[in-house]
């Protein structure tokens, strides 16, 4: 999963907490998400009750081939496990409130500069959360999931995952593509 396990750690947290988090945990959540900080998520994934925690979460989402690590990036997951999260954030949920919705959508809404690839060259109406890492065989695992809204008033949710990629750089040219031929067919 990389980094794109930081919004289940995030909506896992909110459901736990009832969509109250201390100004500390909001200072964390928002360099989680937009600045994709390590640091931030450790600390909001012990809070969460770590893999056991992070289990739990997948679990109330109906993550069903979804499975926690103890070192949060290397939970693994499956993109229709992750749209079952990102309509539970962009559409109608049982499990988050309204305002626990906007919070996280305000987030991935504003991710930094140099993130800003995968699910965003669909649309400049997006909110994502990417995902990298580089693997012992010298490969990129690259992935970016999210939400776009299109400017005809249609939205979809949408999660790319990719390993084996030569670079993070080709690995993210990758997603641009499949992102942009999407479009059409979700539109």
């Amino acid at each position: 999963m990389a980094s794109t396990v930081k919004v289940s750690v995030l909506a896992g947290l909110l459901v736990k907490q009832d969509g109250v988090l201390s100004s500390h945990q909001r200072s964390l959540a928002k360099q989680m998400i937009e600045a994709s900080d390590n640091n931030s998520t450790s600390e909001l994934f012990d809070d969460l009750g770590g893999q056991q925690g992070l289990q739990s979460t997948f679990n109330q989402f109906g993550m069903k081939d979804s499975t926690a690590d103890s070192s949060w990036g290397l939970s693994t997951t499956t993109a229709k496990d992750q749209i079952k999260l990102l309509n539970n954030i962009f559409y109608k949920s049982n499990l988050l409130s309204a305002d626990s919705q906007q919070y996280i959508s305000s987030l991935m809404s504003n991710v930094e500069s140099d993130q800003i690839w995968g699910v965003s060259a669909s649309s400049d109406n997006f909110a994502l959360k990417n995902g990298w890492l580089e693997n012992g065989n010298e490969k990129w695992i690259i992935n970016s999931i999210g939400y776009v809204k299109n400017s005809n008033g249609t939205s979809y949710t949408i999660a790319m995952y990719s390993d084996k990629n030569q670079s993070m750089q080709t690995g993210e040219e990758v997603l641009n593509q499949l992102a942009r031929v999407t479009k059409p067919i979700l539109n």
